[in-house]
């Protein structure tokens, strides 16, 4: 449990190269926070509550995506 901050840094990521940020329970429910050029994303995280970087697919090319993470607990 705790507070999940992503900070994203990209000069025209396309969404559909991937590298969402997925949240998963134990159920198998699941929320997607979508990846954009300039981002903030806040996400309080509940106990049991598993996050993943989604794969970065071929449609990225050769464009960079840097995401800065910090977890307050």
């Amino acid at each position: 449990p705790g507070i999940d901050l992503f900070f994203g840094l990209s000069d025209g990521w396309d969404e559909s190269a991937g590298g969402n940020i997925v949240y998963v329970d134990g159920s198998g429910e699941y929320t997607k926070t979508l990846v954009t050029g300039n981002m903030l994303v806040i996400v309080e995280r509940k106990k049991g509550v598993q996050k993943f970087a989604q794969y970065v697919n071929h449609r990225a090319q050769n464009k960079k995506l840097y995401l800065i993470r910090a977890t307050i607990h």
